[in-house]
């Protein structure tokens, strides 16, 4: 029979308890699973907010150094870029950090400038070659690439006198940096580097690197360029200082004016006020007004540069004269103006002066002349006199007799007034030589002006002894000059020119005088003797004062001579003919309106 109800009941309950036990074992290992995963997976999200913290405090700090470095004085950015390197070294646990910058002249060296390292540690050396040292790392980051490096004994073969470098200077992991702006050259590396031990270098932390290469370069560049922006305006300043010029810029749509302290000093402006441009003006002479603001318009319309003379009054009254100089920004809003202001006064004082010496010695030198054709200005005038009596005498026997001629006594007066005309032409040209005070320039015709003089000389005695040949040329321009000085020059070239042949054969004796138009439009005069020439070595010195060929001369002639061609816009000079004697000649601008 089947079995007791009773071991039916007892099999059912074992089971179930053995099922009970099974699925509490499965549950309890099901919890501690579960547990085990909640744990893991908490200390994963444990990790995860560390390192989401540890990049967001790596990326406010370099959010932190970037603002830093935004408008940094240039003179405190060596010290940052240190800070900065110890800051980066301590948050991320490194041990050196160091920057190196090439130098403009020489790309084979790099010059460490910035350094943070352990006290303890080797310093590498100041200045480095670049094949010397790390000719691979070097030439990869120069050509823009960043050089990352996690263990040492990874690097290639080439890279052997690289790693020696590194193992030198105990290195294990380094990872440099090109240091650049936009897309110009590398001038410089930045690296970081462990010495205690081999560290990976996360793409986080590469792009942190990379940023603060950057800001490094940019500052840098910024101190490069503050730095030359110094040294330029340091020479400008020297410059002007040394030309006692003052330094200006107008900006015309604010009307606010910066001035150097030379400016300051010229226009007396106190360094406390403000200047503008009505206060420039303010202490321009009223007379000036107009022709300085005509100039500066004219520089802004069109872009030439300006130049103006003018007259400022100081405060005490007194008056100085100003040259400036300055022109336009090209292409700038606001516009403005940029010159330097010169005060002239004392050379505007000095040039008059030596104008007035050397029209005194000018003058000196006139009566000299007069004094050498004393005896043969004494004949020219003689003659038109012992004209005059002989004519008066005849007209005065015509009229004693008893029925006088009216027709022989009135061509008889006729030539008395032509000679006395002729008398008193030659006193009036006599006088002008003589005279000192300044003569107004004149539309002058050269051929006129020496057939005068030849008419004034033609009694001299050296001129009565030679062949004086003119040949002027047709045509010839005017020149604008003061006749008396240019008289003065041709008498003085003539003059030398029949002494130089006073002891030449009497067939010799000849003195060509010509005028010719040159090839630039200039009027040119040139005396040309037959005598022994000019030795080589004295023609470079013929124009100089004091110095003479003559023994009885004082070396004045031609200098004064030259001074007042050069006064006219002209040239002088002086050459040996090579059929023998020399050749004077001088040459002026041909005057452009029309003739008077």
């Amino acid at each position: 029979m089947g079995q007791p109800l009773h071991s039916i009941y007892l099999s059912y309950y074992i089971i179930g308890a053995i099922l009970f036990c099974l699925l509490e074992t499965a549950l309890i290992i099901f919890l501690v699973v579960q547990r085990r995963r909640k744990k893991v997976t908490e200390e994963a999200l444990r990790q995860k907010e560390k390192t989401l913290k540890e990049r967001l405090r790596f990326e406010t700090l370099l959010a932190e150094i970037s603002a830093d470095f935004v408008n940094m004085p240039a003179e405190q950015i060596d010290s940052a870029i240190q800070d900065t390197q110890a800051r980066i070294c301590e948050f991320l646990d490194l041990d050196r950090s160091t920057l190196w910058q090439v130098p403009e002249k020489d790309s084979d060296t790099l010059l460490l400038t910035h350094i943070h390292q352990p006290p303890e540690s080797r310093t590498p050396v100041e200045r480095m070659n670049i094949r010397n040292f790390f000719p691979w790392t070097a030439q990869k980051v120069l050509g823009g690439e960043v050089v990352s490096i996690s263990k040492i004994s990874d690097l290639p073969p080439e890279a052997s006198r690289d790693r020696e470098t590194f193992l030198l200077y105990g290195a294990k992991s380094n990872v440099v940096f090109p240091l650049s702006v936009g897309k110009g050259a590398v001038f410089g590396l930045l690296s970081f580097a462990v010495i205690r031990e081999e560290r990976d270098w996360p793409e986080t932390v590469v792009t942190g690197f990379k940023l603060i290469a950057q800001v490094f370069a940019n500052a840098l560049a910024r101190k490069r360029a503050d730095h030359e922006l110094r040294e330029s305006e340091a020479r400008l300043t020297l410059a002007t200082n040394a030309a006692e010029a003052g330094l200006w810029i107008m900006d015309l749509e604010t009307s606010g004016v910066w001035v150097s302290e030379k400016t300051r000093e010229l226009f007396h402006f106190t360094l406390d006020e403000k200047v503008t441009y009505e206060s420039f003006f303010k202490a321009i002479h009223l007379d000036d007004h107009k022709q300085v603001r005509q100039a500066v318009q004219h520089t802004l319309q069109s872009g030439e540069k300006l130049k103006c003379d003018y007259r400022i009054i100081l405060p005490d009254g007194s008056i100085r004269w100003i040259v400036a100089h300055g022109q336009r920004y090209p292409d700038t809003n606001p516009v403005r103006l940029m010159g330097v202001s010169i005060d002239i006064t004392d050379r505007l004082e000095s040039e008059a002066e030596a104008r007035q010496q050397w029209e005194q010695l000018a003058h000196v030198a006139r009566i000299g002349i007069m004094g050498e054709l004393t005896s043969s200005l004494a004949h020219e005038i003689n003659q038109p006199l012992t004209a005059i009596q002989s004519n008066a005498e005849a007209a005065q026997r015509f009229l004693s007799g008893s029925e006088p001629d009216t027709d022989e006594v009135r061509e008889i007066l006729e030539d008395i007034i032509r000679d006395n005309t002729r008398a008193s032409d030659i006193i009036r040209k006599i006088r002008a030589m003589l005279k000192r005070e300044p003569i107004p320039f004149a539309v002058l015709d050269l051929n006129d002006l020496i057939h005068d003089v030849l008419s004034l000389l033609r009694a001299d005695s050296l001129l009565r002894e030679l062949v004086v040949t003119p040949e002027f040329s047709k045509g010839l321009p005017p020149v604008s000059a003061d006749r008396i000085q240019i008289q003065q020059v041709i008498i003085n070239l003539i003059l030398n020119g029949a002494a130089a042949m006073k002891h030449v054969p009497s067939a010799r004796r000849k003195l060509n005088i010509k005028t010719a138009i040159q090839e630039n439009g200039t009027v040119k005069v040139s005396v040309a003797d037959f005598g022994s020439g000019i030795e080589e070595n004295a023609i470079e010195r013929l124009f100089e004062p004091f110095y003479t060929t003559k023994p009885e001369g004082l070396g004045m002639g031609l200098a004064i001579s030259r001074t007042i061609i050069k006064a006219h816009g002209g040239s002088m000079e002086a050459s040996n003919n090579p059929e023998g004697g020399a050749t004077f000649a001088f040459t002026l601008p041909a005057y452009e309106g029309r003739k008077a």
